[in-house]
């Protein structure tokens, strides 16, 4: 082939959108189009010689290895498809077209850049992810690990922090957070700017070098938008490569989705909260509690252990309201609940069920004399005034107590006889109101 030819030749390779390129038996390029320096930011002569597997980034290497050692067999490839790592840090989507020449013991491959078409892709694949997530996890916690690790699979971000504003007091909590990125950035400075995010909707990029061993991490901040409002940030770190711009779209399309997933998931947890609490005392309702009645005794039943329930019914209750009115009323009934509270162990559960009528569900006791020693408790609990609004207020309780299976092994039977002797114990009552 005459010089004149070969430089035609070379000519029409460079005008091609597709990258042509040359590799040796070692893997090392020794020729390549002009189009490399579109798709790769290299210019050609800094290519030249440089081994093409440092070009591929590192989650890709063993199998590009396993693909060249076949194409060297004798085996072609076609659309096989990598990622490399441009010239300034992008992480970009190539599929190859390659097979081996013997004779010259060169592999020849055709590349072409499929970034946007994975992009897509990957969009595609965020909507489905996302979907599936709300829909798939029981609550927003299994939502937030479902979201890192798509986050994780499709653009190889390595940390995420999710942070969540109050829509009533606007306090900001965080409510994910993962510590397994490589070289994290400073705690302190990773909340300050998160904070901003939240406060001014406005995406925060920041970015370091770990010189030792030349470890690049990328940092970026972006808001949670719900409902034109801003109810959080979103956080995401990479190492070994930077975050591009169609990138950084992509996190925005998927922050939009996870705001309205989170949004979503957050209306439905409030419904299913106030459907099964007291919205006053913010205790268990009646349903709520009966529900952990049911469990209660069938672990009894399961573990042979008793378990205590006792009816609470403030005295004189309608007195308060009649001469205070309804808002003291309704605040010696947040304060009795945490009385009441204080009163059991995280493990029992303390409920409203109507009106001044609190219900307590003591589980896994030995014997009678527990549940005696909750009622000791809550009457000491009971006996210091309670000051509301300017008034102070000496109020007492009377208390009804039914231990299963000493008094009954239904649910019904119990609450019967707890309900019964705490009337006998209030018809005896006679404690003044001061």
């Amino acid at each position: 082939m005459t010089q004149h030819i070969q430089s035609v030749l070379a000519g029409i390779l460079d005008q091609l959108m597709d990258a042509v390129c040359v590799v040796d038996e070692h893997g090392q390029f020794l020729f390549l189009s002009a189009a490399c320096e579109e798709i790769l930011g290299y210019k050609q002569h800094e290519l030249v010689g440089k081994p093409m597997i440092e070009l591929v980034h590192p989650a890709d290497r063993q199998r590009t290895l396993k693909a060249a050692g076949e194409i060297m067999a004798g085996q072609p490839k076609r659309h096989f498809e990598n990622r490399y790592i441009r010239k300034d840090g992008r992480i970009i989507d190539i599929m190859w077209s390659a097979r081996w020449l013997e004779k010259e013991r060169v592999r020849v491959a055709v590349a072409r850049d499929v970034t946007r078409i994975k992009q897509a892709e990957r969009v595609r694949e965020a909507v489905y992810r996302i979907t599936e997530t709300a829909y798939g996890a029981q609550d927003l916690q299994s939502i937030y690990q479902g979201i890192h690790q798509m986050l994780s699979n499709l653009l190889d971000c390595c940390g995420l922090t999710l942070l969540l504003s109050d829509p009533i007091t606007l306090q900001t909590e965080t409510v994910y957070q993962s510590d397994d990125c490589p070289i994290p950035l400073a705690d302190a400075e990773d909340m300050l700017a998160l904070h901003k995010v939240v406060t001014t909707g406005e995406l925060i990029r920041r970015n370091t070098q770990q010189t030792a061993n030349t470890v690049h991490c990328d940092w970026l901040g972006l808001p949670l938008r719900a409902q034109g409002q801003v109810i959080g940030a979103m956080s995401v770190q990479r190492c070994q490569g930077w975050l591009a711009q169609d990138e950084q779209q992509l996190l925005q399309f998927v922050c939009t989705q996870i705001a309205a997933t989170i949004a979503r998931k957050q209306a439905e947890e409030k419904l299913l909260y106030l459907a099964s609490h007291d919205i006053l005392t913010n205790l268990p309702n009646r349903m709520l509690f009966m529900d952990r009645f049911d469990m209660a005794l069938k672990l009894g039943a399961r573990n042979q252990s008793r378990v205590g329930l006792l009816f609470v019914d403030l005295d004189k209750f309608k007195q308060v309201n009649d001469a205070y009115g309804h808002d003291v009323g309704d605040m010696l009934l947040v304060e009795t609940s945490r009385r009441l509270e204080c009163a059991v162990r995280n493990t029992d559960t303390v409920a409203r069920i109507g009106g001044d009528e609190f219900t307590l569900l003591l589980n896994f006791i030995n014997d009678s004399r527990d549940a005696e020693l909750v009622v000791e408790k809550i009457l000491e609990a009971m006996e210091a005034p309670f000051v509301l609004a300017d008034i102070q207020l000496q109020i007492s309780a009377s208390i009804g107590l039914a231990i299963y299976p000493d008094h009954g092994q239904d649910k019904e039977t119990l609450l019967r006889v707890a309900d019964s002797l705490m009337y006998q114990v209030k018809k005896n009552s006679t404690s003044p109101l001061l």
